[in-house]
């Protein structure tokens, strides 16, 4: 009945639910060898009850069992918490143990169920539905019953004596997908059922065409990027933002926004999204990267110092003529550029906001851009800000940024 390698160890994800408990039997019954992982997350009274009767039943077929019991309060985003506890758990349990795979007894039920989220939330998905096959947080995952009906699974226990609990949460419609489960899925036929399952088929076969093209694509050039059309021009996105923050989602409303802000004759735009991670556009140039929480900063320097830090190199003890500066200057001050800031050009002052515009300097630069003050408070320099610099070895100053 599984399509599974017979000379591999698996890890059993195991909540005690009829899906899970029907993998269990199966694997009992063909003599794989498997051990299980088992999360109480303390959500509900008779949790406790289940955990208990899961550990009796492993040990009652000699099966290897390894628990967690959550002892943290989950408030808010309860299904997106648990599925960090439960990975977290499961991954530190196979990684120490050498488990060739985990397996997960998603059914057929799940794989429509999240198919019909997806269409419904119109976030770009690199697969559709449930794949049977994966890489999860370093982990080989396997569904061998994707394919099977969750009334079947649970016909299965029930034929096999095999002992389960039917989570009370699954019954209540607190949650998009139990909406779904209740009003859609569990009402489908048949015939239903196989047009919507045919209908993820040809889904993800478009969707690894767009996938393709979109590894084609190599730089960060806005002009080529603008060639490019929808979704494929979603999934380039997507790649570049999950390289810096694996989790993102792109849906198609903010894919059209970012395609405007890279239309904009704006030269900087910086969009922000949850967690400080923005997107960027700078002139002709385009990425993604997480902001820092404050980027002020101020350091006093003697004569004599010598400055390496992450945002300048500046050696005291050399030449001084191109900072402006002289002996009597110092203590100086180094700073980031702040809102109103002037510096002395000829007879006039000029906002060092326009130096910084006419040097199409990119905005997420500009506010750790550094500037020199005498002892005196005024300001005497301010590097130039050039795309191209390349520092020469009798430098006595360049910005790290």
């Amino acid at each position: 009945m599984l399509n599974l390698d017979k000379s591999k160890k698996y890890l059993l994800a195991c909540s005690f639910g009829p899906d899970s408990m029907a993998l269990f039997g199966m694997l009992l019954k063909e003599n794989f060898n498997f051990e299980v992982a088992h999360v109480n997350y303390n959500l509900r009274p008779e949790s406790s009850i289940e955990t208990a009767n899961l550990i009796n039943f492993c040990n009652s077929r000699k099966i290897k069992i390894y628990v967690f019991e959550n002892k943290e309060n989950i408030g808010k985003n309860v299904e997106e918490k648990c599925r960090e506890i439960r990975y977290d758990f499961f991954r530190d349990v196979y990684l120490k143990n050498e488990f060739d795979y985990l397996l997960i007894a998603h059914n057929e039920d799940d794989n429509i169920e999240t198919y019909l989220l997806q269409k419904k939330r119109k976030n770009l998905v690199n697969y559709y539905g449930i794949s049977r096959k994966t890489t999860l947080f370093s982990m080989n995952v396997v569904r061998p019953v994707l394919g099977i009906p969750k009334a079947e699974l649970l016909k299965y226990c029930i034929d096999e004596r095999i002992p389960f609990s039917i989570d009370s949460t699954n019954l209540e419609d607190n949650f998009e997908r139990n909406k779904i489960r209740h009003s859609v899925v569990e009402k489908m036929s048949f015939q239903e059922r196989e047009v919507i399952l045919k209908e993820i088929q040809i889904e993800n076969k478009r969707n690894e065409s767009y996938k393709n093209k979109a590894n084609e694509f190599v730089g960060n050039s806005i002009n080529e990027l603008l060639k490019i059309e929808d979704p494929v021009f979603s999934f380039i996105l997507t790649n570049m933002a999950r390289e810096i923050k694996p989790s993102f989602e792109l849906s198609s409303r903010l894919s059209k926004e970012i395609r405007k802000c890279i239309i904009s004759d704006k030269p900087n735009i910086v969009l922000k999204f949850k967690d400080n991670f923005v997107f960027v556009k700078e002139y002709d140039k385009f990425y993604f990267k997480y902001l820092e929480e404050n980027q002020n900063y101020s350091l006093t320097v003697e004569l004599g110092d010598i400055v390496d830090n992450q945002y300048i190199y500046f050696d005291t003890n050399r030449s001084l003529e191109k900072q402006n500066l002289k002996t009597t200057d110092f203590p100086i001050t180094i700073r980031n550029s702040e809102s109103g800031d002037e510096i002395k050009v000829g007879e006039y002052f000029v906002k060092i906001r326009r130096l910084f515009i006419d040097w199409k300097m990119p905005l997420t630069i500009r506010k750790k851009w550094p500037i020199f003050l005498t002892r005196n408070n005024q300001i005497v320099y301010v590097p130039r800000y050039q795309k191209d610099f390349k520092k020469s070895s009798d430098s006595n100053f360049y910005v790290k940024i």
